[in-house]
């Protein structure tokens, strides 16, 4: 006879419902930082030299990508419109994604 034989199903949600509850105890919380808005904290010429294109140019490109990139909700890990027009222009501009400038 297994011992899962002699268990009865109140014992066995019982169980489960305490190492759920252990599990959550122990998980740490998540820490979400915020997200540079490279948009607004590079200046013209230092937006220009990364990206090949100035400020109005890219919110032209926005205007016309944005129904297309923008989800239905801001959940896992959310990357807003203009984030991934700016990321996506940054490797068409270069080839690479990171920029390592001294």
């Amino acid at each position: 006879m297994d011992i899962f034989d002699t268990l009865d199903d109140t014992a066995i949600e019982e169980e489960a419902l305490m190492y759920d509850y252990l599990n959550q105890s122990a998980r740490k919380e998540k820490i979400v930082r915020p997200r540079v808005d490279h948009f607004k904290e590079w200046d013209s010429a230092e937006f220009h030299r990364r990206l090949r294109l100035i400020t109005e140019s890219v919110e032209y490109l926005l205007f016309l990508v944005k129904d297309e990139t923008e989800t239905k909700t801001q959940r896992n890990q959310y990357i807003s419109p203009m984030l991934q027009l700016l990321i996506t222009l940054r490797f068409s501009a270069t080839g690479k994604f990171l920029c390592l400038y001294l």
